[in-house]
């Protein structure tokens, strides 16, 4: 506030005092006139209004106020003060924060979107008393309208030729004002320096593009991964698995392979419908998974390759059975060549036995060559528990440390100096098994870690010598039979 003693011809324009012509700012002694900004200075001795000094109630009060239509929630925006005379004013926004305040200006912020109703009350002491003022005003507070800065890359084909092909990179960002930057580890890099860029490689590898956009503190990337290589082939995934498995026995295990070492693989494992299943049970590990299920299906397992340009798939099919039972019993089970004792098995040599546990609603009972099994049946399979966890790591105690669990049906070898296993479906100690209806030769083979040294000699059928050269190992051949 401006005030003045014993001047004439004095008017107030702007908060800004003219007195005998002259502009005079605050607290200043002009042409014998006494400025001051105080507002004590408009007081007496009493410390009430001086009517000397006062502005006559005759003059208007009044001002106006400035105001932005639209504004982003969030924001502080100013909301300006215009008047001839200098008074107090105060803010107050319906569903806005008043964040600060002067004379002359009011700051607002919404924090939600919607219409804000800025009221501005101006007082001004006068001869007669208080004079007041209200101006409003209508923001519109909306949310951000700023496009989010996103990059759209155009990759060349994962693979190109050594020396002679140029492949082309384009790039392009969602807002106009964004920089683009491309860089490449490897190769020859041509900027085009409209979004654009040629690559070229003297040398087999793989040369990663990278692209960078910016716009103030956003920042948008991509990449591109080329394969560089003398007559460079398309991307190529390969997948193994087995073609059966059998129920019980554990996971079935797949790989996949690519030839592009940047490519990315996913596996999943669909039924026959090509459907996921709750039934079907995937766990993937870098290129590799395991697959298991509970239940006699068919899986069939996908692998899905890509750089970011190309994909390629391929895919094979698990068939997850019961062991096969035969009907009947054509033979009696083998004895090991420890057993027979056709080999110098010493004391260091390990000891193979298994038993079979009764599952629920199973009935055990030995047999003379094995096991009977009886249960209920479900579409004439039984889960069988076998049990190996009896062997010995080597007949005397402390001869050897470690023992190895081979679990095999189906063996007609009767060589007794190999005995072929048949075939193996699990390397437990203890598996849980599905066995079809009928009899099933099963055998246990173990082994601990030493080798047999030396070879030893063993005669087979037809007199002629054989020599053995593995590690120290039994096995126990037993038969059993599952009833309904």
């Amino acid at each position: 506030m401006v005030v003045m003693r014993n001047c004439f011809n004095v008017r107030l324009t702007f908060g800004v005092a003219m007195v005998l012509g002259c502009i005079v700012s605050s607290a200043a002694i002009v042409g014998g006139c006494n400025v001051s900004t105080n507002p004590d200075a408009l007081l007496d001795s009493d410390n009430s209004p001086d009517s000397d000094i006062l502005p006559d109630s005759g003059e208007n009060f009044s001002f106006t106020i400035t105001c932005p239509e639209r504004a982003t929630v969030g924001d502080e925006v100013v909301v300006a003060i215009q008047s001839a005379t200098t008074a107090n004013y105060s803010f107050s926004a319906d569903g806005a924060i008043v964040v600060g305040s002067t004379d002359s200006m009011g700051t607002i912020r919404a924090d939600e979107a919607g219409v804000v109703t800025v009221t501005v009350s101006g007082t001004r002491a006068g001869a007669d008393g208080n004079e007041t003022q209200t101006q409003t005003c209508e923001i519109e507070f909306g949310e951000s309208t700023t496009q989010e800065l996103a990059l759209s890359v155009t990759c060349p084909p994962s693979t190109a030729s050594t020396g002679a092909e140029i492949v082309t990179i384009a790039a392009e960002a969602s807002r106009e004002t964004a920089v683009l930057i491309i860089e490449a580890d490897g190769g020859m890099l041509t900027d085009a320096g409209d979004g654009s860029a040629t690559l070229t490689s003297n040398a087999d590898g793989v040369v990663t593009v990278t692209i960078t956009a910016t716009d103030g503190g956003d920042t948008a990337s991509g990449a591109c991964t080329i394969m560089f290589g003398s007559g460079a082939e398309a991307l190529d995934v390969s997948l193994n698995c087995p073609g059966q498995v059998f129920l019980g026995s554990g996971s079935a295990n797949v790989s996949a392979t690519v030839n592009f070492e940047a490519a990315d693989i996913t596996l999943v494992a669909l039924d026959q419908d090509r459907q996921p299943s709750s039934s079907i049970i995937l766990e993937q590990v870098g290129d590799s998974a395991a697959v298991s299920v509970a239940n006699r299906q068919d899986v069939l397992v996908q692998a899905t390759a890509t750089d970011g340009v190309s994909t390629d798939i391929d895919e094979c099919t698990i068939e997850f059975i019961p062991i096969p039972g035969l009907a009947s019993a054509s033979r009696t089970p083998f004895a090991s060549q420890c057993t027979q004792a056709v080999i110098n098995c010493t004391s260091s040599f390990p000891v193979a036995s298994f038993t079979v546990t009764a599952g629920q609603g199973q009935t055990v009972s030995a047999s003379d060559e094995g096991f009977v099994v009886t249960g209920s049946m479900i579409d004439g399979v039984e889960t069988v528990q076998l049990d190996g966890r009896a062997s010995l790591v080597s007949e005397i105690e402390g001869r050897a440390n470690d023992i190895f669990y081979s679990w095999s049906f189906g063996a007609m070898d009767d060589n007794r100096c190999t005995y072929d296993s048949g075939t193996i479906f699990s390397s437990d100690a203890s598996v849980p098994v599905v066995l079809e209806t009928g009899f099933h030769y099963i055998r246990l083979t173990v082994e601990n870690e030493q080798m047999i040294d030396p070879p030893d000699a063993c005669v087979d059928q037809d007199g002629d010598m054989v020599s053995v050269s593995r590690r120290k190992f039994d096995f126990v051949e037993m038969l059993l039979e599952v009833r309904e």
